[in-house]
């Protein structure tokens, strides 16, 4: 890197024409005009964080109070130190007070910085950061608040190079909010003695210089008191970088360092401080960040977060799924503490075979959570398939429905409640576009409605639709792939491609799924001759074992089976009866 040689004084503007800046780019959508932020410590004090120039204070005052006078006088004397430019000593100040403990030091750190929350300044910067091309933070400090207000109030996850080993992953390219810690980050030994901050790290030298050549640095909050990020910009010859933007309060509190970098190139820009002019950003920027504010449950950050406690309740009802088909010694009491209250019920529910015991569980569960949807959901259920008891049933969806009318899942059954049990095929069609409507990216409803349309309805193009709107969501869900392969043999006698479907069917079908299986077995026997002989000894196995599909229309597939000359149709049929009938 060559020197700079000494040029002219920087340019002054306001807080206003900076911000015009960052606005006439957004408008022109310009590729070429992007600034990194460079952040000091003084940009955190608004969030609880002390700035440097306080920390130097403190700890100057409590080496008076510590130090003999000569020892104290002695160690002033040897790093030339003026009490007037305190905070550029901040090193030395750091390792003096520090010196007898080390660990004293990064814990009183840990304990400021690991408890601080980003401040207004910081949410503004994040959508900055998050929404803007001036995606880069180089930073000084060590603490948290710029990748926490990104995760918290933006939807994008940054990129965190908290150490110079991870200097080798930095591009200049990524549209990623990136974070680069020159003094690393509070979890991996940060940097604070003069030894330390001396010199920049090679790997940052070399990382930054990419970043320095393609976008204008916006410095604020920063005092320059380092000897190593100030010595490796004031090294970099001013036509090899883009120009600097200084923000500072006052021009007098401008040190020797940042006058010997700033050249005719570069900017002095008076600010307020570094919450004010985020406050121009986002009025400027036109972000709606603080609408709404009052109107809590409405607002854009509320509504992020309800949407991740629903997402981690979908998470936890899918294992309570999952652990309801497995064996009850095969779930470690550590896994059953996940669930608590009526869930716990529901895993002791599903364990109990006897159906009247299973019962007895259901109502104790109901008297202690009367309100609980997924545990009235799953009696309804219950009384309806096991029990038979299809006014009770109706009667706890109807109560379901009522405590979730826009759970996509209860309308679902709702639906299938009223065309298998009630032959409501209207009402049930109503219900099934309200599931979708509130839950359009469930594959088993879009299954169940395409079964519905085929099947019931006769409505085979719009049934076909919601097939493959089903498959494109789990291409490997087998109830999915063999019930397309059925409304294809219905539809338009396509058996080859209805054979692939259904062959893919039969590779995703578990063991323990006997309905399908049957079905799988019943359409290989009926329609393709090559599966003729073993899908027979299949099916009386399947049989044999109780397979069931109460309900399931197989007469079109037997008339087909006519039409193309099947050599048994009346075994066929008892086939058709053993899985269809009660």
């Amino acid at each position: 890197m060559v020197k700079r040689k000494e040029l002219q004084e920087p340019k002054k503007i306001s807080q206003k024409r900076l911000v015009r800046i960052f606005k006439d780019i957004k408008g022109v959508k310009s590729e070429d005009n992007r600034f990194c932020f460079l952040i000091g410590a003084g940009a955190s004090k608004s969030s609880g964080i002390q700035t440097g120039w306080e920390l130097s204070e403190e700890w100057y005052q409590e080496l008076q109070d510590d130090l003999e006078v000569d020892e104290l006088k002695t160690w002033e004397k040897a790093i030339k130190f003026d009490a007037k430019k305190v905070g550029e000593f901040y090193s030395h100040l750091y390792k003096k007070r520090y010196e007898s403990c080390h660990q004293v030091g990064y814990d009183k750190f840990k304990r400021i910085m690991e408890s601080a929350e980003p401040g207004l300044g910081y949410v503004i910067l994040a959508r900055l950061l998050a929404d803007e091309k001036h995606n880069f933070v180089i930073t000084t400090n060590f603490d948290y608040l710029i990748e926490d207000a990104i995760r918290m109030y933006t939807a994008t996850k940054p990129f965190t190079a908290g150490h110079e080993i991870m200097a080798q992953f930095i591009s200049s390219q990524t549209e990623r909010p990136t974070i680069i810690k020159v003094h690393r980050d509070l979890l991996l030994n940060p940097f604070n003695d003069e030894e330390q901050t001396k010199k920049l790290k090679d790997e940052w030298g070399k990382a930054l210089l990419p970043i320095v050549k393609n976008f204008s640095l916006l410095v604020i909050g920063y005092g320059g008191n380092d000897g190593s990020l100030m010595d490796y910009l004031t090294e970099i010859d001013a036509k090899d970088r883009k120009p600097i933007y200084w923000c500072i309060r006052n021009e007098d509190d401008l040190n020797d360092k940042i006058r010997k970098l700033l050249t005719s190139n570069d900017f002095i820009v008076e600010i307020k401080g570094f919450d004010e002019l985020m406050h121009s950003f986002n009025f400027a920027m036109d972000y709606k960040i603080f609408k709404d504010l009052d109107d809590i449950d409405n607002h854009q950050f509320v509504i992020a977060a309800k949407k991740r406690v629903e997402t981690l309740k979908e998470k936890k009802r899918e294992l309570l799924e999952r652990l309801q088909k497995e064996k009850p010694e095969d779930i470690s009491e550590e896994t059953r503490e996940i669930f608590t209250s009526a869930e716990r019920y529901l895993l002791k529910i599903a364990y109990e075979e006897d159906t009247d015991k299973k019962e007895d569980i259901f109502k104790e569960a109901i008297e202690r959570f009367p309100d609980n949807v997924e545990l009235l959901n799953d009696y309804a259920i219950f009384l309806k398939n096991s029990k038979k008891d299809y006014d009770k049933a109706e009667l706890y969806y109807n109560k379901v429905k009522e405590l979730a009318p826009e759970s996509g899942i209860i309308l679902g059954n709702i639906a299938n409640f009223l065309t298998e049990v009630r032959g409501n095929h209207e009402l049930a069609e109503k219900y099934y576009e309200e599931a979708i409507l509130y839950k359009k990216n469930d594959s088993v409803i879009l299954g169940n409605y395409a079964i519905f349309l085929g099947t019931t309805q006769k409505k085979y193009d719009k049934a076909e639709k919601y097939h493959y709107m089903a498959l494109s969501l789990d291409e490997n869900n087998a109830n999915n792939l063999g019930n397309l392969g059925n409304l294809l043999i219905l539809r338009k006698k396509d058996f080859k491609t209805a054979k692939e479907y259904i062959e893919k069917s039969f590779k995703y079908t578990k063991e323990d799924q006997l309905d399908l299986l049957a079905e799988l077995w019943f359409y290989r026997y009926t329609h393709y001759s090559e599966w003729r002989e073993e899908a027979e000894k299949e099916l009386d196995k399947l049989v044999a074992k109780g397979a069931k599909s109460i309900g399931w229309n197989f007469e079109d597939h037997i008339t087909i089976a006519k039409e193309n000359g099947h050599p048994n149709i009346k075994k066929l049929q008892e086939f058709a009866d053993a899985i269809s009938k009660e």
